[in-house]
């Protein structure tokens, strides 16, 4: 009885909500105001992980102030992308579009608010300084192995199948060799 009570009052909350706000979307129009910033997280992405290469070398605070302006950065990059495309998708509607609001005001806000109001960034941070971390030890890794010279026409640090079976196949040699040979004792 409970738990039929809790769930009809969110609901009777969740339709005063939508009744109240100014925003009555269908799933379509929501899908474009994000569909930008989809389309272009990969970029967004790659060019956070180009600026945390140098990363593992930084102070403890040099890391977190980098962690916290690059997920700042991200979000602001990914709400003017969204922005561009909710404002191709009202210009493709044929309606007027607002572009200080949709290109400044808003992934501005929405960037402050959304993160820090909201608090979203005590979730969100420690993922960023973990990403960074990753990212600082793979630009690491592959800086080491270019330093190292290269091992070309040489043994390999690590035997693989094929060097097991020459093995096998050179002492198979070497057996059948002695077995050939005459017996002088």
């Amino acid at each position: 009885m409970v738990v039929r009570i809790k769930l009809h009052w969110i609901g009777v909350a969740i339709s005063i909500a939508y009744a109240v706000s100014s925003i009555h979307t269908t799933p379509l129009d929501a899908a474009l105001n994000v569909a930008g910033g989809v389309v272009v997280s990969p970029a967004i992405g790659a060019l956070i992980g180009y600026v945390a290469r140098r990363f593992n070398k930084l102070t403890f605070g040099g890391r977190l102030l980098v962690a916290l302006g690059d997920l700042y950065l991200a979000t602001y990059l990914f709400l003017l992308a969204a922005g561009l495309g909710g404002i191709l998708a009202q210009l493709v509607k044929g309606r007027a579009v607002d572009l200080q609001r949709s290109l400044v005001v808003g992934p501005l806000i929405g960037t402050l608010l959304g993160l820090t109001y909201t608090g979203f960034v005590l979730a969100s941070f420690p993922l960023s300084y973990l990403n960074h971390v990753l990212i600082g030890k793979a630009w690491d890794d592959v800086r080491r192995s270019q330093d190292q010279p290269a091992n070309i026409g040489s043994e390999p640090s690590r035997p693989g199948l094929c060097d097991h079976v020459a093995a096998v196949r050179g002492s198979a040699r070497a057996v059948s060799q002695q077995d050939q040979r005459p017996d002088w004792r």
